[in-house]
């Protein structure tokens, strides 16, 4: 009987101690991603422990710098504030000027005798401003409202050395300057000056111009030719109408 228990008493020995290892084994592979979360999260602590014991070491630095940067961030704030407000006074004040150089109730005299100095004054003023281009185009308005070209000739001149030619401001003046030139006979200066002007913006009114002075020295092929390229790529320009009559007289 004692060899009998010793026999059957082997095998389960046996057979615990490869579950036992099988199981030291296997624990690895399903606990990994469980330690890997965990030291990451100690390291985690670690870091903001830390970083909160370097902030409150070293407070003061933080808060003069947070100091500084509350001071600047408020400084930006106030200049750009400022410009805002310096730019609203500007259109306000031009606005003024507007009102008395397009009242229709005036005569060009008046307009001319009222509007000028306030002109000037703002000139003076805010030279080199935004502002200043549309000021000097309407002091050539009034110049050449009075036929007095040379100094027309000069406001609008002006404007177009300040501006490159993809601003509206430069059509609107070279549009004006053509005028001006075209009054004194002129018309090849006036063209020339309507060619520069030629970009993205106001295309359809520069091609208007430039036909209308072809048609005055009889040019007929090259207004013919302007007028064509208006109305194919401006077909919705309220020029268009014009464009047709014109067309309709060559």
């Amino acid at each position: 009987m004692a060899t009998s228990k010793k026999k059957t008493t082997k095998p389960v020995k046996k057979q615990n101690k490869a579950l036992k290892s099988s199981q030291i084994n296997d624990e690895p592979a399903e606990n990994q991603s469980e330690q890997s979360e965990e030291l990451q999260k100690d390291a985690l602590d670690d870091f903001l422990f830390n970083a909160a014991n370097y902030i409150y070491v070293r407070r003061k630095l933080f808060i003069a710098l947070a100091v500084v940067i509350a001071v600047i961030l408020s400084s930006v704030y106030g200049v750009f504030r400022y410009v805002q407000y310096r730019e609203n006074v500007r259109n306000e004040e031009l606005y003024v000027i507007e009102k008395i150089i397009n009242d229709r109730e005036f005569s060009k005299t008046r307009q001319f005798q009222e509007g000028l100095p306030l002109l000037n004054k703002f000139l003076v003023a805010y030279p080199g401003t935004k502002q200043s281009s549309l000021a000097l185009i309407y002091r050539g308005g009034l110049y050449y409202s009075q036929k007095s070209y040379s100094e027309a000739e000069n406001d609008f001149e002006t404007v177009r050395t300040a501006l490159n030619n993809d601003s509206e401001l430069y059509v609107l003046a070279s549009i004006f300057l053509s005028n001006v030139l075209r009054d004194q006979k002129k018309s090849p200066q006036a063209i020339k000056v309507l060619r520069s002007a030629q970009s993205e913006k106001m295309t359809d009114v520069v091609l208007m111009e430039i036909a209308e002075l072809y048609l005055q020295t009889d040019q007929k092929i090259k207004a013919r030719e302007a007028l064509d390229i208006l109305l194919k790529d401006y077909p919705q320009s309220p020029h268009s109408t014009r464009a047709k009559q014109l067309l309709k007289l060559l």
